[in-house]
């Protein structure tokens, strides 16, 4: 196999809604975009559909409710290694809060050893939680099942707080910990988050000077045309692709 070819198909997972996945996608799509990589991002929450609207022309919306959709996600990583088949490819995909049983059962059948050898394609997991115990025990059962078949990194969002004790507490963690990495989302201010949210800001409109200076959202409120909204935003953005760095290694094929 040349690993040179290996797409990357990064899947965020978590049982809870707001724990940040949407979040941590659209970062990683920018990142890999960012390092010239041929990538997908696929929405699989039909009802919200919100990384349909950050990257409407290159985002692909898979309906979590149609009884092989967990497929699609395989058959859409074939494709693109078909088409691009020299290239450098990647996909995200944005899974929808409450679909744990059904990924699960989907990964059970799953040969990822066959699929990495056969078809050079690799899974990474990514676990997104906030510091509220219930997050934690939401993602239990993608630990128990994928933390030591396939790379499987956690992703602590610090919306909520920075104290992850039922995290670091808990027995099943501790031992898949060792496993793995932890990267962390920094917190940022309600207010700003929700511009963010209103005005579709992605992190490739911030990342240089040039760009943040010329850089304006629809709107016109007090918070969004300001330096230091566009300032902060651009810190925040920064420190998630500079945690998305250290494992670097991991997510680009050697």
């Amino acid at each position: 196999m040349d690993t040179k070819n290996t797409i990357k198909i990064n899947i965020m997972a978590s049982c809870k809604g707001g724990t940040g996945k949407s979040l941590f996608a659209r970062n990683l799509f920018s990142w890999y975009r960012d390092k010239g990589y041929n990538t997908l991002i696929l929405d699989c929450d039909e009802d919200s559909q919100t990384t349909s609207r950050y990257f409407p022309d290159e985002c692909i919306s898979i309906d979590s409710t149609q009884y092989n959709f967990s497929d699609l996600i395989i058959d859409q990583g074939v494709r693109l290694v078909e088409e691009n088949p020299t290239g450098k490819n990647a996909i995200v995909v944005d899974m929808k809060a409450g679909q744990t049983k059904n990924m699960l059962e989907w990964f059970k059948d799953i040969d990822v050893d066959f699929l990495k050898e056969e078809y050079n394609i690799e899974l990474i997991g990514f676990g997104v939680l906030t510091s509220q115990p219930d997050a934690t025990t939401s993602l239990e059962p993608w630990v128990k099942y994928l933390a030591e078949r396939i790379k499987f990194f956690y992703v602590l969002n610090e919306k909520e707080g920075t104290q992850f004790n039922e995290f670091y507490n808990n027995k099943q963690f501790i031992k898949s910990r060792k496993l793995t990495q932890q990267l962390t989302i920094p917190a940022l201010d309600t207010k700003y988050m929700q511009e963010v949210e209103k005005y579709n800001i992605i992190p490739c409109d911030l990342i240089t000077n040039e760009q943040m200076k010329g850089f304006k959202v629809e709107g016109n409120s007090e918070i969004n045309q300001g330096i230091m909204f566009k300032m902060r935003l651009r810190n925040f953005f920064n420190k998630i692709r500079t945690e998305i760095n250290l494992i670097q290694g991991e997510l680009l094929p050697v």
